[in-house]
């Protein structure tokens, strides 16, 4: 019981101080009347005017070279690509060379 006494006076005590010596005008508002503090504007935004971009012609010969380029690599591989077949292998037709690849 009197374990329960003392703790109840230190609470008492800390209570005392917090009221009686903190000052605690530092934390309320200095000014209650916010009426004339408050301003109506224009919302700002960040975003700037957006404007059409111009329509460049360039993009049209792009895709003719490329056009071109594919067919070329098409014809290139065809060409390449034709055996006239005379070898005489032994394995069927199965060509068994060697590759290779750097970087």
């Amino acid at each position: 019981m009197k374990m329960i006494i003392k703790v109840f006076l230190c609470l008492l005590l800390m209570l005392h101080i917090n009221f009686s010596y903190i000052d605690t005008t530092g934390a309320a508002v200095t000014n209650t009347n916010a009426e004339g503090q408050i301003t109506e504007h224009e919302p700002n935004t960040r975003i700037s005017n957006l404007k059409d971009m111009p329509k460049d012609k360039s993009g049209v010969w792009l895709w003719a070279l490329l056009g071109v380029l594919v067919v070329a690599v098409g014809v290139a591989a065809l060409a390449s690509g034709s055996d006239s077949g005379g070898g005489g292998s032994d394995e069927g037709g199965v060509d068994t060379g060697s590759v290779g690849g750097s970087w």
